[in-house]
């Protein structure tokens, strides 16, 4: 139950075997030490100890790779992408016949030998075996070194088979990390420090990880990858969803994993903070069976449509093997998909090592969720040279996040019968089939992504604050989709909901409506996507809902290249200033120009607002900036005949002679008698009708019917006329030696 509390365990009669990170430890006990455990104070959560186990040319196209290495489509070569520049881990069994080796020029020389597709490229291997004996980090059994040449491999080994087997990324350098002993795959019991954090400090920008455990609940493992996570924000950790799905109701659509039976999915893919990644079908229909005619595939997938459908001829669908979402908790997963069905990529020469599916000498085919992950964290690697490539040399993994799921495919869907109508990824996305749909890398590399007025992509929001933003949509566009993204703090195995600070999205088109979306309380990775929009400028809000742990760092990213303006801090037209309008008893002010907000009377005699909005001086009720005109929330049935605006606040006066005022009211400047501020009109007590206002920066000053004059706000310099320099939050009378009458006013 937080860190501290070591002395109380090991105080008691418990066998501990590990204790690491203040916080968790790894245990042996019986069913009576289980039942003293959970009724510790000090015990926050208690879980079994599980046994993890790995999830397993045509995919690069599929998923537009080859798109971003043409130098046609990224305007000249300095412009493709390799992977050049970035730094990949894969935690896996093994890598081809390789020891253990500690910096590039070490491994090249003991690694000599290794296979050409990574020659020259591998920065790092290191063999974990726990209390096992060491067997070396070489690759006996074949996944490690499949998983890696997706990534990164370059091909090099396939030219003599008159092809072109290159992974994702084939400039990237490789960060090896053997997890397969002579006992089993071994991850260490501290992921943070001695799995994530290594790697993290050798300039590892991407982490894979295509293994888990198939239990369904966000676990103690799941905390410590979450933890990872946001410490290192500037790395992306992916994990494989697992391999376990199954249409048990024979339905012909694949089930919701369950706690109470059925299937799980890896518990490690569960975390908030990480891409988890699903498997869509490759395209290979000469390779192709159906699902029904492997293992256990009568059993598993036993109804039409999945039965009888191939594996590999449908690049729209979903892998029938891929687990699906949600988490326990309701959250949507996997986030993304990529092929995973008949992947060919480099084979280890381990004598012992195998694949699914033979291939050439030195390739052959896997399948599997676990092969979908490297070809994502490869795409990872892109997107990340891709930013380096504008500038950014350490971009947040949030970030990368949203390009990635802003440029994604939804996929089609390869079934038409089954389930409810809507079979698998026929859904719209997001669903907890495909995610936020299937990695295209044209449209990653198309998206743009929201940066403030210093260039930073990362803007920090706090609880009930609400930014504003200007997402410019030019005719012609069919469709777009707005993402917010950011990395959560930790939470706990035992909360109900993971997410602890709250976000939430809204959208208005160039008319004012609101887009219909609803928001929620768990995910954090959301957003909008909307078909056949209007061209013009749209309203993007972000509001923090909940910011229990702030504050909080987001990023925007939009499909299709479409600009986003941070609109939080407009500029005024300069032909005005703030507080002077000009008027007078006999003419109207339409038009009031604050210090970064504008209002305006229209013909119907309705009154609307947009700019900033920290002080509430738009009227409608909230602190959000407005990009388009809002209306003011007048009481019903009323108009509006002029208006004034000062630097945050704004006045009124309406058609049953009354004067409102709202927004900042520090020195009393909207004459309510109060210092309190106001995101709705409140009513002056002039004690007689206004012919004429006029707002300055924090004072207001309004002409009665009489010819008398009254002002009320900031005298700090005697500007309320009263022979004081004391600020008043009610209406005073300005007294003129001669008794003139007024006529108008300007403050």
């Amino acid at each position: 139950a937080g860190a501290g509390h070591h002395s109380e365990l090991f105080a008691s009669d418990i066998d501990v075997r590990d204790f690491h990170s203040d916080r968790f430890a790894k245990i042996v006990v019986d069913e009576k030490g289980v039942e003293w455990l959970v009724n510790q104070r000090f015990v926050e959560w208690v879980e079994p100890d599980y046994s993890v186990h790995l999830s397993n040319d045509e995919a690069a196209q599929i998923i537009n790779v080859d798109w971003v290495g043409d130098p046609s489509n990224m305007g000249g070569p300095t412009n493709t992408l390799s992977g050049s520049g970035v730094i990949v881990a894969v935690a896996d069994s093994g890598l081809d016949t390789t020891v253990e080796c500690t910096s590039l020029t070490h491994c090249n020389s003991v690694n000599a030998g290794i296979l050409a597709d990574f020659a020259g490229r591998v920065e790092y291997v290191e063999s974990f075996h726990g209390s096992c004996t060491d067997d070396g980090p070489n690759d006996n059994h074949g996944h490690g070194t499949h998983v890696a040449g997706s990534v990164l491999g370059d091909g090099a080994s396939s030219i003599s088979d008159g092809a072109n087997f290159a992974g994702m990324a084939p400039e990237a350098h490789l960060y090896m990390q053997a997890l397969l002993s002579s006992c089993d795959l071994e991850t260490p019991d501290d992921l943070e420090n001695d799995l994530f954090l290594p790697a993290y400090d050798a300039g590892v920008r991407v982490h894979t990880n295509s293994w888990g455990i198939d239990v369904y609940y966000y676990s103690a493992e799941t905390l410590k990858i979450d933890e990872a996570a946001y410490e290192m924000d500037d790395m992306v950790i992916l994990f494989a969803m697992g391999n376990d799905a199954i249409d048990l109701n024979s339905n012909g659509e694949i089930d919701l994993p369950s706690l109470s039976g059925g299937y799980s999915m890896n518990t490690q893919a569960m975390a908030k903070n990480v891409l988890s990644i699903g498997a869509s079908e490759n395209f290979r229909p000469a390779l192709s069976t159906t699902w029904g005619a492997q293992p256990g595939g009568s059993t598993k997938w036993g109804t039409n449509p999945i039965f009888s459908d191939g594996l590999t001829d449908d690049v729209e669908g979903m892998a029938a093997f891929s687990n699906r979402g949600p988490t326990a908790d309701g959250r949507i997963k996997p986030d993304l998909v990529a092929p995973g069905t008949f992947i060919i990529s480099t084979k280890s020469a381990d004598p012992a090592a195998g694949c699914a599916y033979p291939g050439y000498d030195n390739y052959c085919y896997n399948g599997g969720t676990s092969m979908a992950t490297p070809i994502a964290a490869g795409s990872a690697a892109l997107i990340i040279e891709h930013l380096h490539n504008l500038g950014y040399s350490d971009p947040a993994s949030a970030l990368v996040k949203a390009i990635l799921v802003s440029g994604a495919h939804d996929m089609v869907g390869q079934y038409t019968t089954g389930g409810d109508g809507k079979n698998g990824a026929a859904e719209e996305a997001p669903n907890i089939h495909e995610g936020w749909g299937r990695l295209d890398l044209q449209g990653m590399v198309e998206s743009s992504f929201m940066t403030d007025a210093d260039g930073d992509a990362g803007i920090t929001i706090t609880t009930s604050e609400s930014h504003s933003l200007m997402l410019s949509v030019p005719a012609g566009v069919p469709n777009f989709r707005v993402v917010l993204s950011w990395n959560d703090p930790p939470n706990s195995p035992s909360a109900s909901k993971q997410l602890i600070n709250d976000l939430d999205i809204a959208l208005k088109d160039p008319s004012g409506a609101l887009y219909d979306y609803d928001n929620d309380d768990i995910n954090n990775l959301v957003g909008i996507t909307v078909p056949s929009p209007d061209a013009g400028d749209w309203e993007i809000i972000v509001t923090g809902t909940n910011v229990a742990d702030g504050p909080q760092t987001y990023y925007l990213a939009s499909s299709n290249g479409l600009t986003i303006t941070d609109m939080r801090h407009p500029v005024s037209d300069d032909l005005n200033s703030a507080g002077f309008q000009s008027g007078s008893i006999f003419t109207e002010t339409t038009v009031a120009i604050g210090g970064e907000h504008i209002c305006t009377i229209f013909d119907d005699s309705s009154l609307q607002c947009w700019g900033d909005n920290s002080f509430g001086q738009l009227g409608d009720g909230t602190t959000t900036d407005r990009l388009t005109m809002t209306p003011v929330g007048l009481e019903t049935g009323r108009t509006a005949v002029s208006v004034s605006a000062g630097a945050s606040h704004t006045c009124v006066t309406l058609d049953d002679s009354s004067l409102k005022c709202w927004g900042r009211n520090n020195q009393g400047q909207l004459g309510d008698g109060s210092t309190t501020n106001s995101l709705s009109p409140v009513s002056v007590a002039l004690g007689g009708f206004p012919v004429q206002i006029s707002a300055g920066s924090r004072h207001t000053c309004a002409v009665l019917t009489d010819a008398s004059l009254k002002c009320w706000g900031d005298n700090s310099h005697g500007q309320l006329g009263d022979g004081t320099t004391t600020d008043s939050s009610s209406p005073v009378a300005v007294s003129f030696s001669g008794g003139q009458k007024v006529l108008a006013v300007s403050a």
